[in-house]
């Protein structure tokens, strides 16, 4: 998929084998929209489509927002989503929550 810069070694490799895909890459960090399209690739539920950092488990879901605008986060399952600070719905039930966020603030959601 690449190459190092001035050489001609490899530096992002995809192996798909029987059951399973190998990825090696030379690079410390990889972009998130790459990360996002190995993940998808795989089959990794993914919570946003954006650069946005997203800490979840069961019960709870963070974003902490890189830019302004709306953030779409998809969700596993239908289910009620609380704001987890303030316990006010954010929506009744559904399978995805559209929230406008400003860049650098965070939120934290409570799944039901």
């Amino acid at each position: 998929m690449g190459r190092l810069v001035g050489s001609n070694r490899p530096g992002l490799v995809v192996k798909k084998l029987d059951g399973w895909t190998s990825l090696y890459s030379a690079a410390m960090q990889l972009p998130p929209s790459l990360m996002r399209a190995i993940a998808r690739d795989a089959g990794v539920h993914l919570w946003l489509d954006s650069d946005d950092a997203v800490y979840a488990d069961s019960q709870f879901v963070g974003i902490h927002a890189a830019t302004d605008g709306e953030k779409r986060l998809n969700l596993p399952r239908a289910c009620q989503v609380l704001d987890a600070v303030s316990g006010k719905p954010v929506t009744a039930n559904g399978k995805a929550v559209t929230l406008p966020m400003k860049r650098a603030e965070t939120a934290l959601l409570s799944l039901q």
